[in-house]
């Protein structure tokens, strides 16, 4: 039975990336990505079993080299350069439909998944190459804790499928990885999704603020505290995150925003002791900004 189900995913192989070649003038890029696809439904079929990650980038060297010659060595670099990566995002439960879309092997469609890799070199703004490894990583997280991981695990775990990204990106994700997992998982058993810790961890932009239509200050000072609060008590860089947020809620009005910054650099230890012995967001806003009084 094995050996016909085996049969069977070289037949798909053949038709996935045989298509490719029927034509001389087809792209070398669509020639990589039906290739690319070929190696994920064969995978696919794998990394539920008790597979280890070694056994499976085997099974991909077997199933490349069984594939006619002209198809083999493109095969066997593909396999080497993203074989590792392949088989993580399937155990990490991504579609095997889009898998070769995020790896920036086949071309993005307007209803795809984003990229992987997503960078706009061009931004400025935290939504950029940081937002997206950190939202990567935690729904990554997320799905270890689920399997009853530690925090221990889960940081080698995150830690390694890093090591496997280009080259590029791999310093920055090990070292939201190391830095930042504790927190991650701290917000994730808090009930957070990926999107409000990366927010909160200040590495993707948060969404606009409310309209101030019908909004005192104070109510903004209050919002402003709970989510300090947060910040204390769940993140890594609190001073840098804190004086972020004065400029999210306080932008509108310079010189309560410049006030807030003040405050918070001239006054970190003592916000940071208050709020370790659960100081409220009244209070803070009171004592500390003048505001709410």
């Amino acid at each position: 039975m094995k050996s016909i189900s085996f049969i069977c995913l070289l037949i798909i192989g053949f038709l996935l990336i045989g298509n490719s070649f029927a034509n001389d003038s087809i792209k070398s890029d669509e020639i990589t990505c039906n290739l690319c696809n070929a190696i994920v439904g064969f995978a696919e079929k794998y990394v539920t079993t008790n597979a280890t990650e070694q056994e499976l980038i085997k099974k991909l060297d077997d199933y490349c080299g069984i594939l006619p010659s002209e198809f083999s060595q493109s095969c066997v670099e593909t396999v080497n350069n993203y074989g590792v990566l392949i088989i993580r995002l399937l155990i990490n439960k991504e579609d095997a439909d889009n898998i070769c879309i995020m790896i920036e092997l086949c071309p993005k469609s307007s209803s795809s998944s984003p990229s992987l890799f997503l960078i706009n070199e061009n931004n400025s703004n935290s939504n950029g190459t940081d937002c997206e490894i950190c939202t990567f990583i935690t729904k990554y997280a997320e799905n270890l804790l689920e399997a009853n991981k530690t925090i221990e695990d889960i940081v080698k775990v995150v830690d390694d499928f890093c090591k496997v990204l280009p080259s590029q990106y791999k310093t920055d994700c090990v070292a939201m990885a190391s830095n930042y997992i504790p927190a991650i998982v701290k917000m994730l058993e808090n009930n957070y999704n990926a999107e409000q810790v990366c927010q909160k961890l200040s590495f993707c932009l948060p969404p606009p603020p409310p309209s101030t239509e019908g909004t005192t200050l104070c109510d903004l000072c209050l919002d402003f505290a709970n989510d300090a609060i947060e910040i204390v008590e769940n993140s890594g860089d609190v001073e840098a995150q804190l004086l972020k947020e004065c400029k999210y809620f306080f932008s509108f009005i310079p010189t309560i925003e410049n006030q807030c910054e003040k405050i918070i650099s001239e006054n970190f230890d003592a916000i940071v002791n208050e709020i370790q012995d659960h100081i409220n967001p009244t209070s803070l806003c009171q004592n500390f900004l003048h505001i709410c009084n």
